[in-house]
């Protein structure tokens, strides 16, 4: 065998082979990878923080306007011990964010006064928000690059907006506004405080605000801004007045601007600069300040004392004090700015006071409003300075017409004395003197508003007092005013016809005679079954007015009947027309409906015998028969007449559990007379039925949800409210009448209820309260919400020491029964600040609720005790340990420096027995003046010091008289601020060295 090894197969090879294509592909992917991680690569920002607990590592997002324009990339502590830095790495898209000015803060779950934010992170997680400085393009890319910032701890208050309106409000005295608090403009929300300076030495508060773009058209260089915040409760010469702000505001403050009525301001530009006023009623003042003198200040009171304008608030006095020369007083006042061109040169101020003379009571009503001044303008020229007028000027004598009257004596007239018209001055004498011959002459003036009375035509007569007259027409017994009793007075008249009589008549009657004798009379014919209780001479009437009298009677053409001949007089003849109705008016005539009770006696011969009455529809109803109207024996037969005459709406009712009402019964509708009962009789079932007539102006208030019910005489109510005496129709004072209304529920239909109560049922939640204690409630005991009645009390029974009570809610305060609302009793209290509970006298014990949130409910268990009145409050609570009650009790004030600062929320007995545990609360902004080494002592009731000079009562306030009451010191050298639960003694009186202390706190947080 050959040795030798066969040679290997040479194969002849490329210069390329497929398996470089590998790395190559390799090569190319990572080329690309970095050249795209390069082109895309976003901005590495740093973002510092006081915490970092919300932020996580490669998972918490930053967002835009809700868009993920970034992520965190790591967390790490600042170069501050107290900071964490946020690297964050913006997308390509978003490195604009990286900009001077840009705004980051990390959004969480916040509760605010106005507003909650943030409530989706609790799903999503917390994540950071950016908000440009600008939305203008081109701003904010001259804004200069940056890639470190500071957090915001809490996010803006206010979107930034190039449409916004900037403005600065300036004022010295700011109690409560703070950053955030809103702006209203006529009560809707229009912007928002930004900013709140002070200058600690000018006093001034700088105020920045932010107002909305849809409000700033509203913003004028007349625009007045003032501060609200609370409910401002007035009772002055100008009324009760209670202004209230938005809920929102009570706790928080804000401000409100609006602009002066008739005035067109221009429009301002953001840094504007306004003042800020105290109230809207001092934003209404101008700024010219009135001077006026006089000897003594008359009960005015700066910031009280109104000027009044024809019985218009025009102004306010701001400043009272004594002269220079202390010889009289200086009141300075401003006007309202669409009255100060009033203060000409020649105007008069009048001070307006309870007075006592022959004029009778003038201004009984400033007793209970206090005094205020009354501006009389006159003059041409603008003035500053005025001294008190001590009466107002006559009015209209300048331009009034004169006139003379003829009269054969003077009797008690004067100059000076009055002429009136209806009541009404319209002029006076001017001059009374002795004619050549045996009368007297009379000069006299119209005052120019009442001059054009003359052409109308006046008949003048004596009213000089008392005018007693006893004639064919019966007695007459008149008094005007108690001036013309002592001064005289002239009666003007107008009967009707355009002439004026300068005869100056006795009395009434004669001047009513003598203009008779010039004009003529209507006649009417009436017709009645018989003449009886009229007599030829009876008088007619026309709303208790005589309008005429009887001229005879003669029988009609069968016998059956008499025809009574009527005088009208002329000026109330156009009364007449061919529907009027007539009807019987025997002497002493009551009328009653729901405009009252009316008793009309016009003449001692009517007393006696009788008369005639007419009346005119709304609507025609019965017309006479060729001139000839019938004659009614009753109204109550007149109206039948008339009702069974219309087309109304007739109803069916059944009495259940009711005493039904006789036939001919009134039926109400809010008081107005609806309609009247036509029938009742017992039905097949033995059920009284009512037949009801509906007048036909009323059936469109008749429907599905209406109920008929009894209700009669006077309402008498008493709640949180007051006592209420609610005067009902005076007929149904004798008999009880059927009124109806609509509800909100369908139910009743077909029902006469036996009362209102009943028919409100209906509509009503019923609801159980158990009292864990035995307590007396009766039924219709009210249940209170605050102030208002929310409903009563149906049913209570006591068991196993506990008291269950059912009641019946109003449909209005449904929605105030939830899970967490509280309920406990009360009883009438006596305190310095009223009557409270003024039920409880008629019910006893009532029901108080305060309205919670959650579910709602139906059964509920009341407290075992009143809660206390500052409950919900902030502030500072401590404990006082006394030896005796010293008549306190909850709410009883405390006081500091004689400021309320709290009051007394509990007292009881300690568990040992040894002493009186006093739980005190203190206003959160009062709560720096107590210290731990703060004393406190009973302030309440009278205290009394005998020395050489004499006896000294003192008292603390009229309510620390009532509900006893507790102040406290705290020395100079203060020590520590208090701490809730603290406790402290109470101690009797205190020391005169306490009284002495004076701490300065400004500086205190």
């Amino acid at each position: 065998m050959n040795g030798d090894l066969p040679k290997g197969l040479k194969t002849k090879r490329g210069l390329f082979s497929p398996i470089w294509l590998t790395p190559l592909l390799a090569l190319f992917i990572t080329i690309w990878l970095l050249y795209n991680g390069y082109v895309n690569i976003g901005t590495e920002i740093i973002i510092q923080f006081d915490s970092g607990s919300e932020l996580v590592p490669e998972k918490t997002p930053v967002k835009y306007r809700g868009i993920t324009v970034g992520k965190v990339k790591d967390v790490r502590i600042a170069e501050s011990p107290d900071k964490v830095e946020a690297v964050v790495m913006l997308s390509k898209e978003a490195g604009i964010l990286a900009k001077e000015g840009m705004m980051f803060w990390i959004v969480k779950p916040r509760l605010g006064f106005n507003k909650i934010t943030g409530l989706e992170t609790l799903i999503s997680g917390s994540y950071i928000e950016v908000q440009p400085p600008t939305f203008n393009e081109n701003k904010l890319d001259e804004l200069a690059e940056k890639n470190y910032f500071i957090g915001l701890s809490e996010p803006p208050d206010t979107e930034i907006s190039e449409d916004a309106l900037t403005l600065r409000l300036q004022t010295d005295s700011n109690q409560y506004l703070i950053k955030g608090v809103p702006v209203f403009y006529k009560g809707m929300n229009a912007g928002q405080v930004t900013a709140v300076k002070f200058d600690p030495q000018s006093g001034i508060y700088d105020i920045g605000v932010s107002i909305n773009k849809d409000y700033k058209q509203y913003v004028t260089d007349a625009t007045a801004f003032w501060d609200v915040g609370g409910i401002d409760i007035r009772f002055d010469s100008a009324g009760f007045s209670m202004e209230s702000v938005p809920l929102g505001s009570l706790i928080s403050g804000g401000i409100s601007f609006d602009n002066p009525k008739d005035v067109q301001g221009a429009p301002v530009e953001s840094g504007h600069l306004f003042r800020l006023y105290g109230s809207e009623s001092r934003s209404r003042l101008s700024e010219n300040i009135i001077t006026v003198r006089m000897e003594n200040s008359g009960g005015i009171k700066a910031w009280r004392t109104p000027v009044m304008y024809m019985g218009i608030p025009a102004g306010l006095v701001t400043d009272v004090k004594p002269s220079g020369e202390h010889n009289e007083v200086i009141a300075q006042l401003q006007l309202n700015k669409e009255f100060a061109d009033l203060a000409k040169n020649r105007t008069k101020f009048v001070l307006i006071q309870p007075s006592f003379s022959i004029k009778g009571v003038e201004g009984l009503s400033t007793i209970l409003t206090g005094v205020y001044l009354e501006i009389y303008p006159d003059g041409d020229t603008p003035a500053s300075e005025f001294a008190l007028s001590s009466n107002p000027p006559v009015k209209g004598e300048k331009g009034g017409r004169l006139i003379t009257l003829t009269a054969p004596a003077k009797g008690s007239l004067d100059s000076m004395s009055g002429i009136f018209f209806r009541n009404i001055q319209i002029g006076h004498l001017t001059d009374v003197r002795l004619t050549g011959g045996s009368r007297v002459e009379m000069d006299a003036v119209i005052y120019a508003d009442y001059k054009s009375l003359l052409d109308k035509g006046l008949y003048f007569s004596r009213d000089e007092g008392l005018d007693l007259r006893l004639n064919a027409e019966g007695l007459t017994i008149d008094t005007q005013s108690l001036t013309a009793l002592i001064k005289g007075g002239i009666n003007a008249e107008h009967f009707g016809a355009s002439a004026t009589s300068l005869t100056l008549y006795d009395n009434s009657a004669d001047a009513q005679k003598a203009y008779y004798k010039n004009t003529g009379m209507k006649t009417v014919t009436l017709a009645a079954e018989t003449a009886e209780e009229l007599t030829k001479g009876d008088p007619l009437y026309f709303r208790g007015i005589k309008a005429g009298e009887i001229e005879d009677f003669t029988l009609n053409d069968t016998g059956s009947g008499i025809l009574a001949k009527v005088l009208v007089y002329p000026r109330y003849a156009k009364l007449i027309t061919p529907f009027s109705v007539f009807h019987k008016s025997g002497g002493i005539n009551f009328e009653a409906d729901a405009a009252g009770l009316r008793i009309q006696t016009p003449a001692l011969k009517t007393a006696i015998g009788g008369g005639i009455a007419f009346f005119n529809p709304e609507e025609q109803g019965i017309s006479c028969d060729n001139g000839t109207y019938t004659l009614f024996e009753s109204r109550n037969d007149a109206e039948k007449s008339l009702l069974l005459a219309k087309k109304g709406m007739v109803l069916t009712l059944i009495a259940e559990g009711s005493v039904p009402p006789d036939e001919n019964s009134d039926i109400y509708y809010k008081n107005m007379n609806a309609g009247m009962v036509t029938k009742v009789k017992l039905n097949k079932d033995g059920k009284p039925e009512l037949t009801l007539l509906i007048k036909p102006e009323f059936t469109g208030f008749v429907g599905e949800k209406t109920r008929f019910w009894l209700e009669g005489g006077m309402e008498f109510r008493a709640d949180v409210s007051g006592v209420t005496v609610k005067s009902k129709p005076v007929k149904t004072y004798i008999e009880d009448a059927i009124y109806f209304d609509n509800f909100k529920k369908a139910a009743g239909t077909g029902i006469l209820y036996p009362d209102p109560d009943s028919a409100k049922e209906a509509d009503m939640t019923k609801i159980r309260i158990t009292f864990p204690y035995p307590v007396e409630i009766r039924n219709g005991a009210p249940l209170t919400n605050g102030t208002a009645k929310a409903g009563y009390a149906v049913n209570s029974v006591v068991k196993d020491g506990k008291t269950i009570v059912e009641a019946l809610v109003f449909d209005q305060f449904e929605s105030e029964l939830t899970e967490n609302s509280i309920f406990w009793a009360e009883n009438l209290k006596i305190s310095a600040n009223g009557i409270e509970n003024i039920d409880s006298v008629i019910f006893g014990t009532i029901i108080a609720m305060k309205s919670g949130n959650g579910r709602p409910e139906t059964h509920f268990t009341a407290l075992a005790e009143e809660p206390s009145p500052y409950e919900g409050r902030k502030g500072l609570r401590i404990t006082l340990l006394s030896s005796a009650r010293h008549s306190l009790e909850a709410g009883s004030p405390v006081y500091y420096r004689q400021i309320e600062a709290g009051g007394v929320e509990k007292v009881k007995l300690s568990e040992d027995g040894r002493n009186v545990e006093i739980s005190v609360f203190v206003d959160e902004k009062y709560r720096k003046l107590v210290r731990g080494n703060s004393v406190f002592w009973n302030s309440g009731g009278i205290g009394t010091k005998i020395n050489l000079f004499g006896v000294k009562v003192k008292t603390e306030s009229m309510k620390t008289l009532i509900t006893g009451g507790i102040s406290f010191a705290t020395p100079d050298d203060a020590g520590t601020q208090a701490r809730d639960k603290e406790t402290y003694v109470l101690y009797a009186d205190p020391k005169s060295s306490w009284l002495k202390w004076s701490p300065d706190l400004s500086g205190e947080p």
